[in-house]
């Protein structure tokens, strides 16, 4: 509603003090002043219905119009373009308190709201995880963590004392068949000992992180202790496993065969088969464990790649299917959808100039799954 021109003016003019001799008559002081880019010629001011501001409004054909949101730098903007996920006001006025996106804490940049916890680093900074909502620790609570270094100090002094035992059962053995089961139980001690340390160590890693293991994440995932840390589980949980089949398989023979020929003493025979059967085990879950660290199984084992957080193009963790959508929008359409990672780290090289060292990455490596640094039993059908 407008009053007259004149007295819209009056009003205007006293209450802005842009006339200092004049008295403004409004209530209470002017909410808006004026359009500081002036791209709307047809726009002037009125005042309210209940006469207590300003309104400026514009001219659409025979009618008065009020449709401009003021931003808090007194320039104007239409409300189509309030919460639409774009700074038009340049001061981001017209997106503060929407509750239909989210806005990234230290770009700025503004996502859906959907976006927000859903396990995506969509943010540079990974503001849209690691927040008071859904920041990430390397352990889920209290409890577990506690239970974990619990249970690792446990298997550590427990496993402890029953190797230091069995190594002296081990060489009082009166039989053949005592000396190999008691080598065997040594070895799972061993293997299980392993297993401990490592309980301990991840329980370490979560208090050291706390609540600002979220900003880490890529750092401690594609880090070379993880891989250390999934190295030693691996092996730890292998060797015990190998020295349990194989003690089962033992005495699932003697068993079925007789037992007076391993009633006789221990002789060198006896000592090389175990030492042999040990190296075997040890090895083997040694060599298993490390073989998704070559690059030469790559394609079966890497998970993905991280890129600086200078480039906006891959945030985050980015897997083959990231690489490709981005691939596609950038050299066009591929012929191959399965691509292997040296083809893949190529592709990106050659969208990036060298002449400034090229583009940083690392691998998101075998055993960078979770925090816990263990490999992932159950892969799903959109993994690498």
């Amino acid at each position: 509603a407008v009053v007259s021109t004149q007295s819209t003016g009056y009003v205007y003019f006293s209450c802005t003090g842009r006339c200092k001799s004049s008295h403004c008559p409004l209530i209470k002081p002017p909410q808006y002043h004026f359009c500081a880019d002036s791209k709307y010629k047809n726009g002037i001011f009125a005042l309210s219905k209940d006469i207590d501001r300003l309104v400026f409004v514009r001219k659409v054909r025979d009618a008065f119009v009020g449709d401009f949101f003021i931003c808090t730098n007194n320039r104007c903007t239409t409300y189509g373009k309030v919460c639409n996920m774009v700074d038009d006001c340049g001061d981001g006025s017209d997106e503060d308190n929407c509750s239909n996106h989210f806005q990234c804490k230290d770009t700025g940049e503004y996502l859906e709201v959907s976006q927000k916890c859903d396990g995506i680093f969509d943010c540079r900074d990974f503001s849209d995880e690691c927040n008071e909502a859904c920041s990430k620790t390397v352990l889920t609570g209290l409890p577990l963590t506690v239970a974990s270094f619990v249970i690792g100090l446990l298997a550590c002094i427990s496993n402890l004392m029953s190797f230091v035992t069995n190594i002296r059962n081990v060489v009082r053995s009166s039989s053949s068949l005592a000396f190999e089961n008691r080598s065997l139980v040594l070895l799972i001690s061993m293997g299980d000992l392993v297993t401990g340390v490592y309980l301990i160590l991840i329980a370490s890693m979560n208090a050291l992180f706390g609540h600002g293991y979220c900003s880490v994440q890529t750092e401690w995932l594609v880090g070379r202790f993880c891989s250390v840390l999934g190295v030693l589980n691996f092996l730890g949980h292998h060797v015990s496993l190998f020295a349990m089949a194989i003690l089962s398989l033992l005495r699932l023979a003697n068993i079925r065969g007789s037992l007076n020929c391993h009633r006789k003493p221990y002789g060198r025979w006896n000592v090389l088969r175990v030492s042999l059967m040990g190296l075997v085990i040890i090895s083997l879950s040694l060599v298993l464990a490390m073989i998704p660290m070559f690059t030469t199984f790559e394609d079966f084992s890497v998970n993905g790649l991280t890129y600086s957080d200078s480039n906006p193009m891959f945030v985050g963790f980015n897997d083959k299917t990231v690489h490709f959508g981005v691939f596609e929008k950038y050299y066009g359409r591929m012929k191959k959808k399965t691509l292997s990672w040296s083809l893949i780290r190529n592709l990106v090289d050659g969208m990036f100039s060298k002449d400034h060292g090229g583009i940083e990455r690392k691998t998101w490596h075998f055993y960078g799954n979770d925090g816990v640094c263990i490999f992932k039993y159950f892969v799903r059908s959109d993994d690498p």
